[in-house]
């Protein structure tokens, strides 16, 4: 491997000793005809899948038994999986993959990283760029793919409906559990806490950040949120009706999985006639290479997208029971998982409950607005009687998915 690449690297150096030297004779037209002839053969040799640039990351650079020019995975390819395959989890920023796999050899910076993510490379394909009258197209490499191409574009999906957004990052401390997630009554500021040595020791409480006077001891709004947490304990003679609920919500919200699939798939066989179509024409010599080439590349990305779009919809339908009914066994007793979590679980639900944060004023709590399923919970819990829930359930004036007042079940 070693080999030839130094062998690239003295063909290299012997080419810029003909160009200074063709230089020195002021033969410019020689110059830019040998360049321009180097280019088309670059391309040439593109065309037919091989390699003629420097190796990117994960690769060598490798001359094959026709002593034609490609890539070989090298000792850092592995890397490359790892970078491709934390960043589809969607778990973590790219920076922050970044970083995970500087530690453990990769040296580029933010930009670099970020085309490594979209090389196409990695899967076997070679982009050769837009020159002259010819378009940018992508054609399939003799070298091998050191990632399949279901994790590549699952990236490349992640990367386009990735959107900056603001977050507040708070410091986790089990004595401010609610620190971060709380409002002032006055301000509406966010409220951070600390705490404060006194007499019998050291005291934590919370306070506004805008100079407002508004401060309350940290342990009593506790034990306060833990009796508001319970009063939103599911009941078990309602549990099947919340369900039924939740169900009828996502089916609003979403709408209709099975008519969604149906669509997919037409589309997919749609594409995949096209893609047939076009080799046809290829085979029968009504179209060119470079056309076919293009056409198969678009219609590759199209079935697997939509591909991946439609194994989506078949995940979320197997898991929706599985789901609802492990939130439900969180709901139920909600107040004891509370207790017994980690600081920053509590952080966790306390962020997906009440993502508008909450106020707490005169050993009461309260929000504006909440999450849909937490609504439900709020408005049937104010009943016991199943007549009094199917009045809740079927009160035109108010939306289970969009209430008017804010959440404020009886403590």
């Amino acid at each position: 491997m070693k080999i030839g690449y130094a062998r690239i690297s003295t063909q290299d150096q012997n080419f810029n000793l003909q160009i200074d030297a063709l230089k020195n004779e002021g033969c410019e037209k020689i110059i830019r005809d040998t360049m321009s002839g180097t280019k088309e053969g670059m391309r040439r040799a593109q065309k037919e899948g091989y390699w003629t640039q420097h190796a990117p990351f994960g690769y060598d650079n490798f001359r094959n038994d026709s002593d034609r020019s490609t890539l070989i995975p090298n000792k850092d390819a592995p890397l490359v999986v790892e970078a491709f395959e934390l960043y589809s989890k969607g778990l973590d920023t790219m920076e922050e993959v970044r970083r995970k796999i500087r530690k453990k050899g990769f040296k580029g910076n933010k930009q670099v990283f970020n085309r490594l993510l979209k090389r196409e490379t990695y899967i076997g394909k070679i982009k050769i760029s837009a020159w002259k009258d010819e378009e940018e197209t992508i054609v399939d490499g003799v070298h091998d793919p050191i990632i399949s191409e279901e994790l590549f574009y699952r990236v490349q999906d992640i990367i386009k409906k990735k959107r900056p957004h603001e977050f507040i990052r708070i410091k986790y401390n089990e004595n401010l559990p609610l620190r971060g997630h709380l409002n002032c009554h006055e301000c509406s500021g966010v409220m951070t806490g600390s705490g404060s040595l006194g007499r019998g020791g050291k005291y934590y409480y919370y306070h506004c950040q805008r100079g407002c006077k508004t401060r309350f001891r940290a342990d009593e709004a506790g034990k306060v949120f833990i009796k508001y947490l319970s009063s939103m304990n599911i009941k078990k003679e309602v549990a099947k009706l919340y369900k039924e609920i939740i169900k009828d919500v996502i089916k609003e919200k979403e709408g209709d999985i099975s008519s969604k699939k149906t669509g997919l798939k037409k589309r997919i066989i749609m594409a995949k006639n096209q893609l047939e179509n076009a080799q046809d024409k290829y085979f029968s010599g009504e179209i060119e290479s470079d056309t076919f080439n293009n056409a198969k590349e678009r219609y590759t990305k199209i079935i697997g997208s939509l591909e991946r779009d439609l194994n989506d919809f078949n995940v979320d339908e197997m898991l929706l029971d599985t789901q609802i009914n492990f939130s439900f066994n969180l709901l139920k007793d909600l107040d004891f998982y509370y207790l017994n979590a980690s600081t920053r679980f509590k952080g966790n639900i306390l962020g997906s409950i009440f993502p508008e944060n909450l106020v707490y004023f005169d050993k009461n709590y309260r929000t504006p607005n909440s999450d849909s399923i937490i609504s439900l919970i709020a408005n049937i819990a104010k009943v016991s009687k199943d007549s009094k829930i199917k009045k809740v359930t079927n009160n035109g004036d108010q939306s289970p998915s969009a209430p008017r007042e804010g959440l404020e079940p009886p403590t």
